[in-house]
C-alpha cells in the first residue's frame, strides 16, 4: 500500500507538469498544425492520466474504509 501511494504521488504532480508543458506547447505551435495536433494530443493523454490516477486514490481510500485499514 506504501508503494502504492508513493507511485501515485509521483504521477499526479508529473501530469500536472505535461499538462503545463503542452500548454507551452500550443502556445509555441505558432499555428503549425501538426505542432498543434501533437500539443492536444499531449493534453488529452495528460489529462486522461491525471484522472486515472485520482480515480485509483480514491478507489484505495475506499477499499482502506471499507476494510477498516
Amino acid at each position: 500500500m506504501n508503494i502504492f501511494n508513493f507511485v501515485l504521488n509521483l504521477v499526479i504532480p508529473a501530469a500536472i507538469i505535461v499538462i503545463i508543458w503542452s500548454g507551452i506547447q500550443f502556445m509555441t505551435a505558432g499555428g503549425n498544425e501538426a505542432r498543434v495536433t501533437k500539443a492536444k494530443g499531449t493534453l488529452t493523454w495528460a489529462i486522461i492520466g491525471l484522472v486515472v490516477a485520482l480515480l485509483a486514490k480514491g478507489l484505495m481510500n475506499l477499499i482502506a474504509n471499507v476494510l477498516g485499514g
